[in-house]
């Protein structure tokens, strides 16, 4: 009778990583992700489209903090889920490039839409000017031919010292909602030029709401590298073989002591 061998082990020594590696996700929940995250930033870009004059968090210029939240803690899954030849910190630059550009978003699609695809209205005349708790009002507009808009006048004042005092009134509202005031006021009776969307969709606004050309190049110049740098990540996150969540994943299992 033969004896079993000794150098052999008795059986195979039990596989720890049965399935995928610690970090790894399979390319359809990363193209799920890729998918959420773009919805999230159209949410956003919809919410700059369509404010509503009536609601404090959706007001003209107002971030939208749902939509921007959910693409940013989406898009942390996204970053860490790109090449293993990506470092750490280059993950992290890729986040706050990613609320950088979310943050310009919205100035950026307003400033682009209203120079594209709304007529400047000259001689518009003031009929009615609410002020909002935020220092931005609404106005009702009447044209040239009679008709009457709704819309809102928002100009930030360039006074020291209104800036100072609506900062220390506004410590937290200016920064969360995007609508940083103070602004110049308007009343009725007052003559201007005004945006106006020939399509319905949008407000009629004060035509320099925007700035000017050099704002709208200052918006896309800044905004747009970030975006490219974004969707670079996401195009990583989707392609790579081994993803840095991976690595760190191995990096704490031999730190532990665990077998890879």
């Amino acid at each position: 009778m033969t004896e079993p061998s000794t150098w052999l082990p008795a059986s195979a020594p039990e596989e720890r990583n049965t399935g995928r590696p610690r970090g790894s996700l399979r390319f359809g929940y990363r193209l799920a992700l890729v998918l959420a995250f773009h919805l999230a930033v159209a949410a956003g870009a919809w919410w700059a489209l369509n404010p509503d004059l009536d609601s404090r968090m959706a007001a003209p210029g107002a971030l939208p903090m749902l939509a921007g939240t959910t693409a940013g803690l989406i898009f942390i899954a996204i970053s860490l889920n790109v090449s293993s030849r990506v470092p750490l910190s280059g993950a992290v630059a890729t986040f706050i490039a990613c609320v950088g550009a979310l943050v310009g978003l919205i100035p950026m699609v307003e400033s682009v839409y209203a120079s594209t695809s709304m007529t400047r209205v000259d001689g518009a005349t003031v009929v009615k000017a609410v002020e909002q708790d935020v220092g931005m009002q609404q106005v009702d507009y009447r044209l040239p031919d009679g008709t009457v808009e709704r819309g809102y006048f928002i100009k930030r004042s360039r006074s020291w010292w209104r800036i100072r005092s609506y900062r220390r009134a506004h410590p937290s509202w200016s920064w969360t909602s995007g609508v940083r005031g103070p602004f110049d006021t308007v009343r009725p009776g007052a003559t201007l030029p005004v945006l106006v969307d020939p399509t319905g969709h949008a407000y009629a606004r004060n035509a320099d709401a925007n700035g000017n050309h050099t704002t709208e190049l200052v918006y896309l110049g800044t905004v747009a590298p970030a975006w490219l740098v974004l969707e670079a990540t996401c195009a990583s996150a989707l392609v790579r073989r081994r993803s840095v969540a991976e690595v760190l994943g191995r990096e704490a299992d031999a730190e532990a002591g665990l077998p890879s």
